[in-house]
């Protein structure tokens, strides 16, 4: 269950929900599903694993904390950390100088700092990082440091983000022939960093190179491929090219809403910056008609507490 940097994972192969035999044909789904969207049917395929006394240690504990992330990918972030903090419990049992413990460990630091607390989050990144250190998973290591960076952004902290950026490429170009999808969210953090800190082409330049990256690993009908698009235009749009942004966000959100659906936080969330692009170009009673009906449907769906926090990759929210 290596690098679950936000939602740029590597799809597994996805096992039918029905007539699961084991705990790891669950998991199997489960995780196939969150990278789908499908953050409920993840949950209910799941749950079953809770009912199960037999179940070891650290299968219990994956289950666990996949069960935390597809909470915290619909906003119910203390659902989610309730789920990391008892996976920690579980997986400490079995071994914490662990992958698995260490995936707990540093998404419960993500969200820790996603939810207004860094100093607390940064010290559970730190702690994975030792353990990623120690079993020199560099897939671990670079994952963990581009969670600081976000951290980092998030506190306007532009030289430690940096920093751990740099690292990040360290660890990316150390993890080997299977890392494309890391290489992807690198490039995507870079592109992100450069957006805040105004470097407007530099970030445009990122972001198609994930997208790039993402178009080979997953083809046009890929939520993260559809992500990526929305990336790049809104880096055209930050660079002045109104029309091919427009272009790019349209083919992003089409992608999004064929692969994981119209109400979805990702989709609402890029139709949010799609508002914005229309508002540049001038096209104001459009862009405040996407605006209401995506902000309608972001409250109705997701647990008030999402609101100010939004599950991101690589915050297309920019400035």
């Amino acid at each position: 269950m290596r690098s679950h940097f936000l939602l740029a994972m590597a799809v597994t192969s996805c096992v039918s929900v029905f007539g699961q035999n084991t705990i790891g044909d669950r998991m199997g789904s489960a995780n196939a599903l969150i990278q789908q969207g499908h953050y409920a049917e993840a949950i209910a395929t799941l749950a079953p694993v809770e009912e199960i006394k037999s179940v070891a240690d650290r299968e219990r504990g994956r289950a666990e904390t996949l069960s935390g992330l597809a909470y915290s990918n619909i906003g119910q972030l203390r659902k989610a950390e309730q789920l990391y903090e008892k996976a920690l419990v579980t997986l400490g049992r079995d071994r914490r100088e662990s992958p698995d413990y260490a995936d707990a460990l540093s998404l419960l630091g993500r969200l820790r700092i996603n939810a207004g607390d860094p100093e607390r989050g940064e010290r559970m990144l730190r702690k994975a990082a030792q353990i990623e250190d120690h079993l020199q998973d560099h897939a671990g290591l670079a994952t963990v440091d581009l969670h600081l960076v976000a951290g980092a952004i998030g506190q306007k902290h532009w030289k430690a983000a940096r920093k751990y950026l740099g690292a990040a490429k360290t660890q990316e170009s150390l993890a080997g022939p299977n890392a494309m999808s890391l290489s992807a969210a690198v490039d995507g953090t870079t592109g992100w960093l450069d957006s805040v800190t105004g470097h407007a082409a530099e970030a445009e330049s990122a972001f198609k190179d994930a997208l790039g990256v993402y178009r080979i690993l997953y083809g046009t009908q890929h939520q993260l491929t559809g992500w990526a698009y929305l990336l790049v235009g809104r880096s055209s749009a930050a660079n002045g090219d109104v029309t091919t942004a427009l272009a790019n966000m349209r083919t992003g959100l089409a992608i999004l809403k064929s692969t994981i659906g119209a109400r979805n936080l990702l989709y609402l969330d890029g139709e949010l910056a799609y508002a914005k692009v229309l508002e540049q170009a001038g096209m104001h009673p459009e862009a405040e008609q996407v605006h209401t009906e995506a902000s309608q449907s972001l409250a109705s769906l997701y647990h008030p507490e999402c609101l100010n926090c939004t599950v991101s990759v690589w915050s297309l929210q920019n400035p």
